[in-house]
């Protein structure tokens, strides 16, 4: 409990380290918390769930990205490639939906466009493969706590 509480106390800083314990609790904590309630929400199908379960998913954000930034400075890796993870990942959300929405009104005799039935799954992999990255990333052994490294923001 104790990683989750320096989370928390280091709510929006970017600044610095955190070691896999820190961050692999923070995500445990943070996605049992989401999975309850997303649970509890489809469960009972309450809007006020909904409500509440949308809330916690904006509170969390931001202790999320701050600890994932100070995991890769961690690792020896600047904290800016969690920005093109994130560009990557909605993109290829996106794709996804305007390949669908482009699919939903065709016809059983249309073909598809084989710009659209090959784009997508290599899109799909290029986003697979970086997240792929950034998971081993993430789960490297830290830097020795001795070393610091200016260009990285660590202190």
């Amino acid at each position: 409990m104790k990683p989750v509480i320096t989370t928390l106390q280091k709510y929006a800083s970017f600044r610095g380290i955190a070691s896999r314990k820190e961050f692999w609790s923070w995500v445990l904590f943070s996605g049992l918390i989401v999975t309850a309630l997303s649970a509890l929400t489809f469960s009972t199908n309450n809007t006020a769930c909904a409500y509440i379960l949308w809330a916690v998913c904006a509170l969390l954000t931001i202790p999320t990205l701050a600890v994932t930034v100070r995991r890769l400075h961690d690792t020896g890796h600047s904290g800016w490639w969690i920005i093109l993870w994130g560009l990557i990942l909605f993109g290829t959300v996106v794709y996804g939906f305007l390949s669908g929405y482009l699919l939903q009104g065709m016809s059983p005799g249309d073909t598809v466009s084989p710009f659209v039935r090959v784009s997508f799954p290599i899109v799909s992999l290029f986003a697979f493969g970086y997240s792929l990255l950034m998971l081993f990333w993430l789960a490297a052994p830290g830097k020795d706590p001795l070393e610091t490294d200016s260009s990285i923001g660590v202190e």
